[in-house]
């Protein structure tokens, strides 16, 4: 594995949530941009006694907080290094774990014609794709998302 990818991706594991939310219940970053990056930086094993670590070989990391972890390095680092050019505002938000993400907390005047998201387990994803005003999603096995729920309301 790119010893950048790890690098980064091992750096967001081992932060505190709230150093990436800043003390807020979520992060918002405006780019200028119609497609949203939604992550959570929460997971299942911060309120219990498992040390936050990382052991890696190199092509495995393993790590109690991948989930989401791995979202918010490659939305906040990973993507803006290595494609540039691709521009999206970020959403980050806590407590999807619990079920009651900060999400939709998320207020804004803003219209987004994409979403995405990287937290998936096994090989599924979710994609969001609006036009014409038609909303639909397209669900690939083991997938689930709460993000439609959550931000319905900032789509155009």
């Amino acid at each position: 594995m790119n010893n950048f990818v790890f690098d980064t991706i091992k750096k967001y594991c081992l932060l505190n949530k709230n150093e990436i939310l800043q003390g807020k219940p979520f992060y918002y970053k405006d780019n200028n941009s119609d497609i949203l990056a939604v992550v959570h930086c929460d997971t299942v094993f911060e309120n219990k006694r498992v040390p936050i670590h990382c052991i890696e070989t190199d092509e495995l990391m393993f790590s109690p907080v991948l989930d989401d972890r791995v979202g918010v390095a490659t939305v906040m680092e990973i993507i803006p290094s290595l494609y540039p050019q691709i521009k999206y505002d970020i959403l980050i938000t806590d407590d999807e774990e619990k079920g009651r993400s900060t999400a939709s907390l998320f207020k804004t005047n803003k219209k987004y014609k994409w979403m995405f998201e990287f937290d998936r387990r096994g090989t599924g994803s979710v994609l969001y794709q609006y036009s014409s005003n038609k909303k639909f999603m397209k669900s690939v096995k083991e997938s689930f998302s709460k993000v439609l729920k959550c931000c319905s309301s900032i789509l155009a």
